[in-house]
């Protein structure tokens, strides 16, 4: 009898900064890998100053792309996303790790948790930068893909959803200056 189990995966705070995350190899067979993954997406999204639907919206916004891997990918009338069904933004980040270690264990491949784990990242680069309008845009695009907002109407960000920068950040931008009136 093989006493080692096989090597599965965790998404977990990077040693490197607090605000990152990293796929870690684990093997203990008493790990809830999918709560413990979920708790951590959820403590970094919610360390920010932002409501943390915020950014779990913005982070389908990343993730529901036709270029993007299984199981979030794909053509657009066979999108991974189209399986996705919930009401709240819990659902959507829980069907995001769900569905990412589904895929993983169905094609013995990392490449939906890394995806995952780098969009993540990608999108904490984005908060703290101060990048607002990338992060709407975003935000946008991930309620819409989650069936949350509609498809083909204007829509306003909710006051609750809206950006606040972090302390001690220096958004980044351009910023245009009119020119005085003599």
């Amino acid at each position: 009898m093989n006493s080692t189990a096989a090597p599965t995966y965790l998404m977990a705070r990077s040693s490197k900064s607090a605000k990152r995350i990293s796929l870690l190899p684990v093997t203990c067979p008493q790990c809830d890998i999918l709560h413990d993954s979920y708790s951590t997406v959820k403590a970094i999204v919610g360390s920010t100053r932002v409501d943390s639907d915020r950014l779990i919206y913005a982070l389908a916004g990343i993730l529901f792309n036709s270029k993007s891997p299984k199981p979030f990918g794909g053509p657009k009338m066979k999108s991974g996303f189209l399986n996705y069904c919930g009401t709240s933004p819990s659902d959507l980040l829980e069907y995001i790790i769900t569905d990412a270690y589904k895929e993983a264990s169905k094609s013995n491949s990392t490449k939906a948790l890394k995806f995952v784990v780098n969009s993540v990242n990608r999108l904490t680069d984005l908060h703290f930068r101060g990048m607002k309008d990338e992060v709407d845009e975003l935000m946008l695009r991930g309620m819409r893909k989650a069936g949350h907002i509609d498809w083909f109407k204007a829509a306003n960000i909710p006051l609750r959803l809206k950006h606040f920068d972090e302390d001690g950040i220096e958004p980044q931008g351009v910023l245009f200056s009119f020119p005085s009136d003599y």
